[in-house]
């Protein structure tokens, strides 16, 4: 299923990431595509929020590449994968062991990210279209 919205604003696209989060298995991973700036960290934020997280406490992970958030249903993994360089970079941070461990997975940059076969996923694609308003096609 694919699905196209427009977010005029941060909280349509916290609002769109709570949304899906609230549909998605236990054990899904969201992939985030989009150029620098184009609200992936925020979608991520809303996702989080529907686990119980304060949005002030989800930051894009660029330098620590993972942000582990516990939440009372279980922790939510949230990868930035700007800085990865291979797939070895990805086996050291023990990145399927935490795709195997979370409520769900949240990747930014996920076109440097080999998802295992059968695994529950959405994409999210952000695309800017102006200023103040993303294109966000969502497909699961």
């Amino acid at each position: 299923m694919k699905e196209v919205f427009l977010s005029g604003s941060p909280e349509d696209t916290l609002s769109l990431g709570e949304k899906l989060a609230g549909e998605l298995a236990r054990g899904a991973v969201v992939l985030l595509y989009g150029d620098l700036g184009a609200g992936k960290s925020v979608f991520a934020r809303g996702m989080a929020r529907f686990y119980g997280i304060p949005e002030k406490e989800v930051r894009s992970p660029t330098f620590t590449l993972l942000n582990i958030y516990p939440s009372s249903r279980g922790a939510v993994n949230h990868f930035d994968l700007y800085r990865i360089e291979d797939s070895e970079e990805l086996f050291q941070l023990g990145f399927d062991e935490h795709l195997e461990e979370g409520v769900v997975s949240i990747i930014e940059w996920a076109e440097k990210a080999e998802i295992p076969p059968g695994t529950d996923k959405a994409m999210v694609i952000i695309k800017l279209v102006d200023e103040t308003t993303r294109e966000i096609t969502i497909e699961r």
